[in-house]
């Protein structure tokens, strides 16, 4: 998933994330000029609150690749997630500690057949 985001707009995007397999995206984050917003010194958090309500910190997977920003979940931590519809969001925190709420909305955790013994 690509998607291009204006500095003055929250997202509000759905996911859908395959339990047990590695999940990827990137969103690219430009001001309302379009102009590439430098993420040097931004801190990233993320949350996924899956359908049991269990909360999973997962800002360690997100990252920064000049104006994009990029999660990429490994397979034993949607393994985690349980099956159902659940929420998020994701923050950034620049150097001055203002936080910028980027991404929000439910994530749809499904199942994936082709990995059933």
């Amino acid at each position: 998933m690509a998607v291009t985001l204006g500095s003055n707009g929250v997202l509000e995007a759905n996911l859908i994330i395959p339990q047990s397999t590695t999940f990827a995206c990137a969103i690219e984050h430009t001001d309302t000029e379009g102009t590439p917003i430098d993420h040097t010194g931004y801190t990233p958090y993320m949350r996924i609150i899956d359908k049991q309500k269990k909360e999973h910190d997962i800002g360690e997977y997100v990252s920064f690749d000049g104006s994009d920003v990029l999660i990429e979940l490994p397979s034993q931590i949607t393994e985690s997630f349980a099956l159902g519809s659940g929420k998020y969001d994701l923050m950034l925190e620049d150097a001055s500690g203002r936080v910028v709420r980027l991404l929000y909305g439910a994530v749809s955790i499904i199942d994936t057949y082709s990995l059933d013994d």
